[in-house]
């Protein structure tokens, strides 16, 4: 069954990380979630693994600030970032460079791929 919360997506992002796509990275993506149920999650990047966390990080390389629905849309394939982030729905704290930088690290599912 596919995951229908972002905590759900969350959980499982680390097994779509690709390791080689993370090389010399060491980051933390911080995840601030508005709506129901909401909430606060962070990736933790590091020699060439990925952690998937509940919680704030107290210094996160990128906070993305977006509403649960938003999230999950992102999580899924059915929104992308950039027209997020253009719309106003999707605030980035941080290092611009790195925020771009996530997509590479988690591709999408072969079955998602266009």
């Amino acid at each position: 069954m596919p995951p229908t919360t972002a905590k759900e997506y969350i959980r499982i992002i680390p097994t779509r990380f690709d390791p080689s796509a993370a090389e010399g990275l060491a980051v933390v993506y911080q995840f601030d979630l508005t709506g129901s149920p909401g909430g606060h999650y962070h990736l933790v990047i590091e020699n060439g693994t990925c952690a998937a966390l509940e919680g704030l990080h107290p210094q996160p390389s990128v906070t993305f600030s977006l509403s649960e629905a938003d999230c999950i849309g992102l999580f899924d394939g059915n929104l992308d970032g950039p027209s997020l982030f253009m719309s106003g729905r999707l605030k980035v704290a941080g290092d611009l460079s790195l925020a771009i930088r996530l997509a590479s690290l988690f591709p999408k599912p072969r079955n998602q791929q266009g």
